[in-house]
């Protein structure tokens, strides 16, 4: 992990004081609805469910799967706005590869009105043709 993506986690698990209730709740409701987001992707994957799936991005969302992709010498091109995104990705794999998702280390950083997240993110992909034929990627995802 370089400096920069290293910055961009904390060494505690909350920002706000202990001292206030209120705002320990409200990181804690960010945080879980932060890291929602990124089940929600894996998930919406796995199952094939487009509105699951989209409801893991905004309007405007970007996805960038060029690092990980670049592992096994692919270059996708990165992927704006939402519709596009749950578009392409769901018409690449559905009835041609099962995906299954597992999400761990998940940490949130919160500043303001901006939230990082870093996560790790095993993806088992199966063509559905060729079952004997498996992928399995295991990346940092930092967002």
């Amino acid at each position: 992990m370089s400096n920069q993506q290293h910055s961009e986690t904390i060494h505690r698990a909350l920002d706000a004081s202990v001292d206030n209730g209120a705002a320990v709740i409200a990181e804690l409701r960010d945080r879980a609805e932060i890291a929602d987001a990124l089940y929600r992707f894996a998930l919406g994957q796995d199952l094939k469910d487009k509105d699951l799936f989209a409801s893991a991005f905004t309007a405007d969302a970007e996805l960038d799967f060029r690092p990980a992709a670049a592992k096994w010498g692919a270059n996708p091109p990165v992927m704006t706005g939402r519709d596009t995104i749950v578009g392409s990705i769901l018409a690449m794999f559905t009835g041609r590869v099962d995906t299954t998702h597992q999400v761990t280390n998940v940490r949130v950083r919160i500043d303001g009105d901006i939230a990082r997240m870093t996560a790790l993110v095993e993806a088992q992909h199966v063509l559905v043709a060729a079952p004997e034929t498996r992928a399995l990627l295991k990346n940092p995802y930092i967002l």
